[in-house]
């Protein structure tokens, strides 16, 4: 007959060095004596079989299980109870030599008696201190029993956990046990310890979604909840973390014990300390100076970047799961950048969940749209697995980029602005392209290329409002907002005059440029400080129907195209932020293909954008200055734009200059004209005009912010029949310049006049630009 064998027991018993005298205890019973000696850790019934009967076939598939005994607070051995009966039974645990893989997929070592909750794990040592109300300064807890029992044998008074929750009774309330412990043996301290990997990730090659933040979830709350439970009892209250170093080789108290038999007394030390958080062996952390942020940086669930730098070799450059949210990172920013499946058109924003949509339009062209969803119709279609995979983000931001910076997420928002759908391309040229733009903007076709460059490469770059107009047909108006919706296709809005005062706004988010095609608001001064106010404004509020107002980002651009030339819109005369282009017919045979050919550059247009050196400077808020923009089409619509006095005004002041201003350069060479309010009235009255003194005041101070002279001499012209004759006079006058009244032909041609050189002369004049 063979030596009987060694049991699981016996090894893992040996291997921890407890002996009988550690785990023999006589508990009572109602036996003569009194009592009968009871193993804290004894081999299971199958176990005991092998290894009396080594031999036997009929025990060879025994299971080699330790069962591990419950003592109470008395002493005696714990009991639950059982069955419809509600016999008492003893409470025991199963430890499994080979782990069991159950129906879920979960792999369980332990199994508690069946339809009972987890107890508490108390030694003999840890029951007697209790039963005759020994002091205890400083008591653990530690989830496992072999863990509770090696540290009890060298002398920590410990109570073992069935995981590192379980010491709570209910969500707040410490298990009853365990205050009794705190309340009879007045604990000063209570430590929850660890193992090792409670701040070890633990990624799975075969499961690349895994969501490494899980583990250390699971660990925080435990830390969280201990803190909240302790503080409030009068406790200190002491996280203890045994070094990482020493996992996977021994992550618990006892594997660490076994490890360093040398060092147990430096265990214990460290162990005892409060706050060691870069102890050699075990972290310690005083709870009471970690909330719950400080906890949450701890274990690396305050930001992605804290997780990645903690983990960055374990990582590398592999894409990860961390709190739903799969990341990857950026060697070229040399950062952790959220990533999303493309796949996926879901996206929980802020409290909703969004749907991207890809719908078809008569014309053959493709959109994309956001739309509200609902997650009952996500897991109809899918299933709630599949919502966890769905990018979240916090709410919605505008960042404009047209270029290769692009992100569509930042910070944790979500981008409404759009990536360009364009890229550059240096092939094919763009000479279609420029041909067109030059037919749209004349004179100022450069400032117009600034214009469109400036909005491809500096988006978030405030512009003037920009207006073509013409009563002319054929012109190419539309076409040129056609082709922009083309080149910015999600970026680009065209809107009708109401929409533009409605407020229901939702779809400006993201938006670049906000078109209004055919404007006429008849002299809509509420709808034109809507304009001027947005123009400038660097955040607007957007409310849809039946959602709630949220301020976003903006810097949207507004285009006008009308066929009023001077009514489109009132344009105060001090108003400098509109550029306004008379775009005229074209010329010659209509080109039906045009479209197409320009829609077809449109790469090689933003290619020859981004290489292009600007004409001009930032020298004002909307990059232009006013004088750079001015047009005889804006200083039409500002005189359409006046009240009938000022334009009664503006008029007589520009007969005055072109009648007489080829007299006053010849003999003054001075390019204006001089009045008093006095002069400027009785000259109305003449002509049969009702104005009074505060009227014109109001006029020359407020409207056109002109200051009188102090009393000084200056002439006035008049015909007198075909003779132009002139009067000294003296008195606070008011200077009207031509250049603000005439355009440079007209003064060129009156300069010419004054010369003797006569009209004719102008026509061998090089063009000039009109006058600012």
């Amino acid at each position: 007959m063979s030596e009987p064998a060694t049991t699981y027991c016996d090894i893992r018993l040996a291997q921890l060095g407890i002996t009988d005298k550690w785990n023999l205890v006589d508990v009572p019973d109602d036996s003569p004596k009194g009592y009968h000696p009871m193993a804290i850790f004894q081999p299971s019934a199958g176990a005991r079989a092998k290894a009396e009967n080594p031999d036997s076939e009929a025990v060879q598939d025994a299971d080699d299980d330790i069962i591990i005994n419950y003592l109470n607070l008395e002493g005696g051995q714990l009991q639950y109870l059982k069955g419809r009966w509600k016999k008492e039974v003893p409470y025991r645990v199963r430890r499994y030599k080979n782990p069991r893989e159950m129906d879920d997929g979960r792999t369980i070592k332990y199994q508690n008696p069946s339809g009972t909750k987890s107890e508490v794990f108390l030694t003999p040592k840890l029951v007697y201190k209790y039963q005759n109300s020994t002091p205890i300064e400083t008591l653990f807890l530690v989830e496992g029993q072999f863990k509770t029992a090696k540290a009890d044998l060298h002398g920590l008074d410990i109570i073992g956990i069935n995981g590192v929750e379980s010491f709570l009774e209910e969500r707040v309330r410490i298990k009853d046990t365990v205050r009794a412990v705190i309340d009879r043996c007045e604990v000063k301290r209570l430590v929850i310890l660890m193992d090792a990997d409670a701040r070890v990730i633990k990624p799975d090659p075969d499961k690349p979604d895994k969501d490494l933040a899980e583990r250390l979830q699971t660990f925080y709350r435990s830390a969280y909840k201990f803190r909240s439970a302790i503080l409030p009892l009068g406790l200190e209250a002491t996280l203890a973390i045994i070094h990482e170093d020493h996992f996977p080789e021994g992550k618990g108290i006892d594997d660490l014990m076994c490890k360093h038999p040398d060092q147990i007394e430096a265990i214990k030390e460290q162990l005892l300390e409060p706050h060691n958080p870069e102890g050699e062996l075990i972290r310690t952390l005083d709870l009471k100076d970690m909330n719950q942020y400080k906890l949450k940086e701890y274990f690396c669930l305050d930001r992605v970047e804290n997780f990645y730098q903690t983990y960055r070799k374990q990582l590398g450059t592999n894409p990860f799961t961390w709190r739903k949210w799969r990341y990857e990172w950026d060697s070229e920013k040399e950062a952790v950048r959220r990533s999303v499946d493309p796949s996926c058109p879901y996206a929980f924003i802020g409290t909703s969940v969004f749907m991207r949509q890809y719908q078809p339009w008569p014309d053959g062209v493709v959109r994309e749209r956001l739309v509200k969803w609902q997650v009952d119709a996500i897991k109809r279609d899918h299933n709630s697995k599949y919502l966890a995979a769905v990018p979240r983000y916090l709410g919605f931001t505008c960042v404009p980029d047209n270029q290769h910076t692009y992100q569509r997420e930042i910070k944790g928002f979500y981008n409404r602005y759009e990536p360009c759908a364009h890229q550059p391309e240096e092939e094919g040229g763009a000479k279609s392209t420029l041909k067109f733009l030059k037919h749209i903007f004349g004179d100022h076709y450069q400032l117009a290329l600034d214009y469109l460059q400036i909005l491809y490469t500096k988006p978030a770059q405030r512009l003037p409002i920009l207006a073509l107009v013409s009563e002319e047909r054929k012109t190419g108006k539309s076409t040129f907002l056609k082709w922009l919706k083309a080149v910015y296709p999600q970026q680009m809005g065209i809107y009708q005059n109401y929409q533009i005062k409605s407020r229901f706004n939702e779809d400006w988010q993201g938006k670049l440029i906000i078109a209004v095609d055919e404007a006429s608001l008849q002299l809509d001064y509420e709808a034109a400080e809507a304009y001027k106010y947005l123009n400038f404004a660097s955040s607007i509020y957007v409310e849809g129907k039946g959602t709630a107002r949220d301020e976003i980002p903006f810097f949207a651009k507004f285009i006008l195209v009308s066929n009023h030339e001077r009514d489109f819109l009132p344009i105060d005369a001090a108003e400098d932020r509109f550029w306004v282009i008379k775009v005229k017919p074209f010329k010659g045979k209509e080109d039906v293909s045009l479209e197409k050919k320009i829609q077809e550059e449109i790469p090689a247009f933003l290619q020859y954008l981004s290489e292009r050196e600007l004409t001009t400077k930032e020298q004002t808020r909307m990059w232009f200055t006013p004088q750079q923009i001015q047009t005889d089409a804006l200083l039409a619509a500002k005189a359409k734009s006046r009240p009938a006095l000022e334009r009664e005004l503006h008029e007589y002041i520009r007969d005055q200059l072109l009648n007489f201003l080829p007299d006053i350069y010849g003999t003054l060479q001075e390019k204006s004209i001089k009045f008093t309010r006095d002069d400027i009235i009785s000259r109305l009255l003449s002509g049969g005009t009702r104005a009074g003194r505060d009227d014109i005041t109001d006029i020359l101070r407020e409207r056109w912010k002109m200051s009188p002279s102090k009393p000084l001499a200056y002439q006035i012209f008049y015909f007198s029949g075909s003779e132009t004759l002139t009067q000294k006079n003296k008195g606070r006058y008011y200077e009207f310049k031509a250049e603000d009244f005439l355009s440079q032909e007209e003064i060129q041609e009156a300069i010419a006049i004054s010369k003797g050189q006569g009209p004719a002369a102008v026509q061998a004049q090089p063009e000039m630009k009109k006058a600012s």
